[in-house]
């Protein structure tokens, strides 16, 4: 956003959890959080206002300072907040824990108290007075995870409190989304308007200016986003995660991509046969304009950190599965020149924390087509296969068989194309039959051609 670069920590601890502000100003570069600014898990820039969500920040707000003689204190806290926290002085004197059924217990000085979580109501009664010049601190959590909420306006270093006259003069401020659609996960930022994915639907923020700045009404019910990292906006789109499959927003409609319009075909019930669901917030995605692909970075099997990546081709429709551990995905320019929309690149944090690119040495691929099953239910011999790809090794052809839909498919082993006839040699006699074809150095790959001969019923 113009000179600044907005770092927004994802963390599950309220200690590390941003905004973070980095401005271009030459030399004196700094990581910095500005004053005021709400600490929030996900964010974009909307419009000329950076817009915030997912408020989760642990803090420390100041009670008192002891003079030696109050044995009490009457006052609040900052709300939201989580149903937990701790007392403390600077003395080291006292200690509390703020409990989820309201009561404070205390020890050394502090002898018992109350918090209302609700309205941040706190009574502390001691039993010796805390001394001179000793400072005795709340330390608790604010959580609003439907909360959006909007620096000032072009300044995103500047965050006044909300609903005072300063806050409404740089329009700035927050609002609380509907709570039946989840947690904020991810906002996708326009001109005009945001796209904000709650867990479990869409709401749309219209820029509207003067008092109201931004309106809110849901623009999605039936598709949520299921992690914070399974979103990722390139151009004018949006494509994520949801609970049913992977999707495509523009803002005006909701498009599945990862299965076929027939419904024949796509990655959405392998993504759920697969996933390891209790790790869905490992889940990460970013995109590579070189490719032409989004990428989902997700963790499978037992799996808690990304094994796998999913890549989606924007142009053909078409889908890709690659063995690639990592622990984090995101989309990044290689800094090649001054218009980093034609040199981004997808990059990749190893499972050793180290930055890397998609630029080594090529996988072995395969197309794998579905079961071949005639309607006569007659048995096929194959004799061979003809491989319809183009590609620079030797490639290799694999079927499998088997006598019926719920019986286990059996492969044998795999051949190589004979030069000449460019025939792949396979002795193969089943019901159903299905074949792979797999490459290191291919192009394109259109499928094979089965030479079968008839054996009659089973």
């Amino acid at each position: 956003m113009n000179q600044y670069v907005a770092m927004i920590p994802y963390t599950q601890n309220g200690y590390n959890t941003g905004p973070y502000l980095w401005a271009n100003q030459g030399a004196s570069n700094a990581i910095s959080r500005p004053s005021g600014a709400p600490g929030c898990r996900v964010g974009a820039t909307v419009g000329q206002f950076l817009m915030l969500g997912d408020l989760f920040q642990t803090i420390s707000t100041t009670l008192f300072t002891g003079n030696g003689s109050q044995n009490s204190y009457s006052g609040y806290v900052p709300i939201p907040m989580l149903s937990l926290g701790s007392i403390a002085d600077s003395a080291g004197d006292l200690t509390g824990t703020l409990n989820a059924n309201g009561t404070v217990t205390g020890t050394g000085y502090l002898s018992t108290g109350s918090i209302n979580f609700a309205t941040g109501a706190l009574s502390l009664t001691f039993s010796t007075a805390p001394p001179n010049a000793d400072i005795v601190s709340a330390l608790t959590t604010q959580f609003a995870p439907y909360r959006v909420w909007w620096s000032a306006i072009g300044d995103p270093t500047n965050w006044p409190t909300p609903l005072t006259a300063n806050a409404i003069a740089f329009q700035s401020g927050y609002q609380d989304l509907d709570p039946a659609l989840g947690p904020v996960m991810f906002i996708a930022g326009y001109p005009l308007y945001g796209l904000i994915f709650q867990r479990f639907g869409i709401t749309l923020s219209s820029y509207q200016g003067g008092n109201v700045v931004f309106s809110f009404g849901t623009y999605e019910r039936a598709h949520g986003l299921i992690a914070h990292g399974a979103a990722v906006k390139v151009s004018g789109t949006v494509y994520f995660l949801a609970d049913d499959g992977f999707y495509a927003t523009d803002g005006a409609n909701v498009a599945p991509i990862g299965t076929a319009p027939d419904n024949s075909a796509g990655i959405d019930n392998w993504f759920w046969a697969n996933v390891n669901q209790n790790a869905l917030e490992a889940i990460r995605s970013g995109y590579d304009p070189v490719k032409r692909c989004v990428f989902w970075a997700i963790p499978t099997g037992a799996n808690t950190l990304p094994d796998t990546l999913l890549a989606y081709n924007i142009l053909a429709q078409r889908w890709t599965r690659s063995s690639v551990a990592s622990e984090c995905i995101w989309t990044s320019d290689n800094g090649a020149d001054n218009s980093p929309g034609t040199r981004q690149v997808l990059g990749v944090f190893d499972q050793t924390h180290t930055p890397n690119l998609l630029n080594g040495a090529t996988l072995t691929g395969y197309l794998e087509s579905c079961d071949l099953f005639i309607a006569d239910a007659n048995r096929r011999f194959t004799s061979g296969v003809r491989a319809q790809i183009q590609c620079t090794d030797n490639p290799i052809v694999t079927l499998g068989a088997r006598e019926g839909v719920q019986s286990q498919i059996l492969y044998n082993a795999g051949t190589n194309p004979d030069p000449f006839s460019l025939i792949a040699p396979q002795l193969v006699s089943a019901l159903y039959t299905r074949a792979r074809l797999a490459s290191g150095a291919a192009s394109a790959i259109s499928g094979v051609t089965l030479l079968q001969e008839v054996e009659g019923p089973l």
